[in-house]
């Protein structure tokens, strides 16, 4: 499963503040793991505006009275999945932006570490399309964390899950070992299961509910701690 380039869209209409952004979001994901596209004129923009991206950075107030915000609502109505962050000096854009139901708002001046939050979804997209690898008895296995939604030890084998709940593989390896290679939000809840947060519809003190509505057991002694867990990869995915 090679790792697609994920398509990027930075509009803004100061040069110096396209590039700045660009560099950041490169140096977060990694060059070769994203595609970005920098425009600063709203003809440029609008000519991309039916092409597929994975997230947006737009900055509010635009020269020549263009908005940004508008340019937002053209983008929304072309995906409900386009993750639309906006980068703005102007605070008094706030209660505006909600319009089109931003992922992100930053403030300027852009800093790395403002960029590093608003890319939190795509920097957890690319931790599932990293494979994990490891020796069962003769034989080599090789999972991808977006195709599993949880994991279970039945006997003395450890079972992987799809999204569907199916089972995939029963492997003879040690539930440690897989623990180490699992991207942060991947929760050891219990004993027996580490659940992909990402499948999970809610959390209940005694277990979590995934998306088809399978139950998955909390240790009592782990609640807290899964608690806090499960907070932060909420908080993170807003």
């Amino acid at each position: 499963m090679a790792i697609n380039k994920h398509k990027v869209l930075i509009y803004d209409d100061k040069h110096e503040d396209c590039d700045l952004l660009s560099e950041m979001i490169k140096k977060i994901c990694g060059e070769e793991t994203v595609e970005i596209t920098a425009v600063e004129t709203y003809e440029e923009a609008m000519d991309l505006a039916w092409d597929d991206y994975c997230a947006a950075f737009l900055d509010i107030r635009l020269d020549k009275d263009k908005d940004g915000i508008r340019f937002a609502e053209r983008l929304r109505s072309r995906s409900k999945e386009l993750k639309i962050i906006f980068v703005t000096a102007y605070i008094k854009y706030c209660e505006e932006i909600f319009r089109v139901d931003p992922s992100g708002f930053i403030l300027k001046p852009v800093t790395i570490e403002k960029v590093k939050k608003s890319l939190g979804f795509l920097l957890r997209l690319q931790e599932l399309q990293k494979a994990i690898v490891f020796e069962d008895q003769n034989k080599v296995v090789r999972l991808f964390p977006v195709d599993i939604s949880y994991v279970e030890i039945k006997g003395r084998k450890l079972c992987f899950f799809d999204k569907n709940c199916d089972q995939m593989c029963a492997v003879h390896v040690k539930i440690q070992s897989i623990e180490k290679q699992l991207p942060s939000f991947f929760v050891r809840c219990h004993y027996s299961y580490i659940v992909n947060l990402n499948y999970t519809k809610s959390m209940q003190r005694h277990y979590f509910v995934l998306s088809n509505g399978k139950i998955i057991d909390i240790a009592q002694r782990k609640y807290n701690t899964v608690k806090d867990q499960y907070l932060h990869f909420l908080e993170e995915d807003l």
